[in-house]
């Protein structure tokens, strides 16, 4: 998660939202947020909302 190339996509990836947000703001759609779930954090019992949680910035 620390490696120069994770953290350039997770910026892009924040952009992304902010620029999808503002758009969506003009045309009556929702707030896009981001969300890094690290893989090895997902497993058969947890739901979006618990990892959401436990993940979110």
């Amino acid at each position: 998660m620390s490696m120069p190339d994770v953290i350039a996509k997770k910026n892009r990836a924040i952009k992304y939202c902010e620029v999808v947000s503002q758009w969506g703001k003009a045309n009556g759609y929702k707030e896009w947020q981001y969300l890094f779930i690290p893989s090895k954090q997902i497993q058969e019992n947890s739901s979006f909302e618990q990892l959401a949680k436990r993940f979110g910035e």
